[in-house]
């Protein structure tokens, strides 16, 4: 089944209209493509590491549930609209960044504007340290839409549906669902952890079903895909937007796991917040070196292929991040005395 299967007239609409006449603006390139990056986990790992260690441990704990969430959920809806991306279906598009993912919907668009929701709407509660602005979190969250139209990678609809998606679901994350969750204070360990487990066993189930769904749809795909992705600079790439897609939500199910165990047991590691501004810089420094250094290791040591081998690597990579950033980083800094 395909939710959508007629992409067609609305794709060239868009490409004639907003897609090739925004391209024109080669100006706009670098910028694009650096927006794009700023919501990759190279940049969200020292955003959400420094608000825990120095910051807002309410806000990066809580918050950081919608990266992993809204990835897969996205990435379920990927497979089962399969809209071709704009440079994929129209060579006169040009394709400024890779992916392997289907369009629909922007999963960039979606991340940027759940995360800004929730840093807006997490500043009124209780156990927030931090106060975030809502006009510079909301033009950021529209200038990640605007660039992946730039870079050929969306059409308008898909980050127009990916913005409101994701504020939607912040909203309703910070006030339905968290207000509605038992206490856990009172729990032991292991009733923490079996509870928290739950978002990454219902996560990785729909993940599962919808890929067998597009794995089903294998081969159905038009040619002029694949020969319009793999040209220029990404001339001998592979495109496989089932099989890589999926060993990248491996990784998000991987956060979600590693959520669970940081949060069954970062009551163990408690940390105060920095009582300097220089204190605060040397815990992000050495905290975020060591961060980097273990992520990108294994990102080093992980290969494409075979897939199964690589999804296995993402999914130790990742669930390594929570962990680090809730229970190993915080024992470092006290034994540090940072």
């Amino acid at each position: 089944p395909q939710l959508m299967p007629d992409w067609a007239s609305l794709s060239r609409f868009e490409i004639r209209h907003v897609t090739l006449p925004l391209q024109r603006y080669r100006a706009l390139d670098v910028p694009s493509q650096v927006l794009g990056h700023s919501v990759s986990g190279e940049a969200m790992l020292p955003l959400f590491a420094s608000l825990y260690w120095c910051l807002d441990q309410h806000k990066c704990f809580c918050g950081i549930w919608l990266v992993p969430l809204s990835e897969m959920a996205n990435g379920v809806v990927k497979w089962l609209t399969r809209r071709g991306r704009p440079a994929w279906v129209d060579e006169r598009v040009m394709m400024h960044q890779w992916s392997s993912e289907f369009s629909f919907p922007s999963s960039h668009s979606q991340l940027a504007a759940a995360v800004m929701t929730w840093l807006v709407l997490s500043s009124a509660h209780a156990e927030a340290a931090t106060s975030t602005p809502a006009l510079p979190s909301a033009a950021y969250a529209l200038l990640v839409a605007a660039s992946r139209v730039h870079v050929g990678l969306h059409f308008p609809s898909d980050v127009a549906v990916g913005l409101l998606w994701g504020a939607l679901s912040a909203a309703a994350y910070a006030h339905i669902v968290l207000p509605s969750l038992p206490s856990f204070v009172h729990w032991s360990a292991t009733s923490r952890l079996c509870a928290l487990l739950l978002p990454a066993a219902a996560a990785g189930l729909a993940v599962h079903a919808a890929y067998c769904v597009a794995e089903r749809s294998r081969g159905s795909d038009p040619p002029e895909w694949s020969r319009n992705a793999c040209r220029g600079r990404y001339k001998g790439r592979e495109l496989d937007p089932r099989g890589v897609p999926h060993g990248n939500y491996m990784g998000m199910l991987g956060v979600l796991a590693g959520l669970a165990v940081g949060g069954a047991f970062k009551h163990l590691f408690p940390l105060h917040y920095p009582g300097s501004g220089a204190s605060a810089f040397v815990r992000a420094v050495v905290g975020n070196g060591g961060l980097l250094a273990l992520f990108e290791g294994i990102g080093a040591a992980t290969p494409r292929q075979p897939l199964r081998l690589y999804a296995a690597l993402r999914f130790l990579k990742y669930w390594l991040v929570p962990v680090y950033i809730l229970l190993l980083a915080p024992y470092a800094f006290v034994r540090l005395g940072l």
